[in-house]
């Protein structure tokens, strides 16, 4: 699989809602990053070589996707954070 198509593949977990299992959420939400190529952006251990723009995007899409995994509720306690890690 390439590069542009594991990243573009999308890995739909249920929305963490601050009241289900956040042990299980995290689980599943860190097997999403991995399949789509992301968690080295949470992990921040980024492969030698790769580019600072390369980073910087992988982080930003790795905070996308955890925005949207979780509902408004828990998106307004963690809107302020600024890195997947954070978040």
């Amino acid at each position: 699989m390439s590069n542009s198509t594991s990243s573009s593949a999308k890995y739909e977990i249920e929305k963490f809602d601050g009241g289900s299992s956040f042990s299980l959420w995290k689980i599943r939400m860190r097997s999403s990053l991995v399949l789509q190529g992301l968690w080295k952006a949470v992990s921040e251990n980024f492969p030698e070589g790769t580019t600072d723009t390369a980073k910087e995007d992988q982080k930003e899409r790795a905070l996308g996707a955890i925005f949207m995994s979780v509902t408004d509720s828990v998106l307004r306690e963690i809107e302020s954070s600024v890195s997947a890690k954070e978040a």
